[in-house]
């Protein structure tokens, strides 16, 4: 519980390239962020989809 959030993702990410691109998108506004999220919704769906499929 003690740290920094940066702290947690360091210590919870090691994809560091991943790591710094949250980072900036940690920075965007609020839309932007939306944007982001939605892809990566829809990517992890459709992973999960495919793991169905197997």
């Amino acid at each position: 519980m003690n740290g920094t959030s940066d702290d947690l993702a360091d210590s919870s990410l090691t994809d560091k390239e991943l790591l710094n691109q949250f980072k900036m998108i940690e920075k965007m506004t609020e839309d932007k962020k939306s944007v982001v999220k939605i892809f990566l919704d829809a990517f992890i769906t459709k992973d999960k989809i495919k793991q169905l499929a197997l």
